[in-house]
């Protein structure tokens, strides 16, 4: 199986890379999974996790995350899997700007991303019940912060948590 699965990633890499995008998804996340326990040939193989439309693939990515640029960083950041978002705040966890970077992530659709930052503000002087309040006001970010505000267990706004009650969305 080794030998296979070496002679697949290693001797006929470029093949494999090329032909990627056309096969279906369990082969391409057996292939992904495979190939990003190896250290990259180009940006190519990076960039052809990242646009996947499997998440699982697309988390791979971040086991490249020294080799990604902010273009990158970026993406992973505003992926529609709260977990990428998640592992990849972590990764970036000892950044200088850290902290500026995840007050945008307050009031994420993800509850796990929210918990996370959260967690590591907890010793800014950030009013977690106020910021989700003034996210709603500005109509940004509506479901993490409704949800932001019953995780914190804040009952400061009850007419504001109302109004949304009968939301469509």
């Amino acid at each position: 199986y080794q030998e296979f699965v070496e002679s697949i990633t290693s001797k006929n890499r470029e093949y494999v890379i090329d032909k990627f995008e056309n096969y279906p998804d369990q082969i391409r996340i057996l292939l992904a999974r495979h190939i990003s326990k190896s250290p990259i040939s180009n940006q190519r193989e990076i960039n052809l996790f990242l646009r996947d439309k499997h998440f699982i693939i697309r988390s791979l990515a971040i086991n490249y995350f020294a080799d990604l640029g902010p273009a990158e960083i970026k993406q992973l950041l505003n992926d529609k899997s709260g977990n990428i978002r998640l592992q990849t705040l972590y990764c970036l966890k000892n950044q200088p700007d850290f902290e500026k970077i995840l007050i945008n992530f307050l009031a994420d659709n993800s509850s796990s991303v929210r918990q996370f930052a959260r967690f590591r503000l907890k010793h800014s002087n950030i009013d977690f019940a106020k910021f989700y309040y003034d996210k709603l006001n500005e109509g940004k970010q509506v479901i993490g912060s409704l949800i932001g505000l019953t995780e914190i267990d804040d009952k400061s706004y009850p007419e504001k948590i109302k109004s949304f009650l009968n939301d469509n969305k």
